[in-house]
C-alpha cells in the first residue's frame, strides 16, 4: 500500500514511517523543507514538498499528523495562529489532493487517518469523559474542532475519515516526556510521606518512572 503521511519528520512520524517500511508499504512524506528532514527519515521514504506533488503516484492512505509542537513556545495570540494554521492548512492540501485526483479520473485514497487530540475536551475536571462528552470552550478545543472541521469535505468524495484524538505521547527522545524529564532528574517527582495502604502502589509507580531518566549506558 502507499502511504502519505504529513508530519512524517515529527515525533510520532519518525517511528511511524519506518515501521510502514518494514511492514512493506511505500510511504510518502509531505515537508516544507525536503532535504533538511531527509536524515531524519528512511532512505525509502518519497518525501516532497506538498501533498499536490503527489499527484503523479496517488496514494491508497492519507495518515495527517502535521502540525506545530504544542508545547514548543508559549501559547501567544500570534502562536496560537501558528498551532491552528499549521493544522488546517495542511489538512485542506489532503483534500484538495484528492479533489485534483477525483477531477482527473485518478484512484482516490481509501482512508484518511487525521490528528486531532484530546484538547479537544477541553478542561473537564475530574469528570469521566467519552467521545459523547460536550466539549469545554476553550483555545484548546477550538484547535482541535477546526482541525477535526478541515477534515470532514473529505467524506463527500467516499474517502473514510477517521480521526484520532491523541493524548500525551510518552518516548526517550522528544514528545511530552522531554519536557516532564528536567525536574523528575532533579528530584522534583519526589512525593511527601503517603498513608501506608498507598505507599505500595506509588512504589510500583516509581518503578516504571526511573528506568525513563537512564541514560544510554543503563546508568540512572
Amino acid at each position: 500500500m502507499r502511504v502519505l503521511v504529513t508530519g512524517g519528520s515529527g515525533f510520532v512520524g519518525q517511528r511511524l514511517c519506518p515501521a510502514l517500511i518494514a511492514q512493506g508499504h511505500e510511504v510518502q512524506v509531505v515537508s516544507r523543507t525536503p532535504h533538511k528532514v531527509r536524515e531524519r527519515l528512511p532512505l525509502e521514504c518519497d518525501i516532497r514538498d506538498s501533498a499536490q506533488a503527489f499527484i503523479d503516484s496517488p496514494p491508497d492512505a492519507l495518515v495527517n499528523l502535521a502540525g506545530e509542537s504544542i508545547a514548543a513556545k508559549r501559547w501567544s495570540d500570534s502562536q496560537k495562529t501558528a498551532l491552528i494554521r499549521s493544522r488546517v492548512e495542511m489538512t485542506e492540501q489532503l483534500v484538495s489532493l484528492c479533489e485534483q485526483l477525483g477531477e482527473n479520473g485518478q484512484p482516490l485514497p481509501q482512508v484518511l487517518v487525521s490528528g486531532s487530540a484530546m484538547g479537544y475536551y477541553g478542561d473537564q475536571g475530574d469528570k469521566r469523559v467519552t467521545e459523547e462528552t460536550p466539549p469545554h470552550d476553550e483555545f484548546a478545543h477550538r484547535l482541535c474542532a477546526e482541525w477535526e472541521a478541515a477534515a470532514t469535505p473529505i467524506e463527500e468524495m467516499g474517502v473514510r475519515l477517521a480521526i484520532l484524538r491523541i493524548g500525551l505521547v510518552l518516548g526517550a527522545g522528544g514528545g511530552t516526556l522531554q519536557k516532564m524529564l528536567p525536574p523528575f532528574k532533579l528530584g522534583a517527582w519526589r512525593m511527601p510521606a503517603l498513608p501506608s495502604n498507598t505507599r505500595r502502589s506509588t512504589k510500583r509507580s516509581r518503578r516504571y518512572l526511573l528506568p525513563l531518566t537512564a541514560n544510554r549506558s543503563g546508568q540512572r
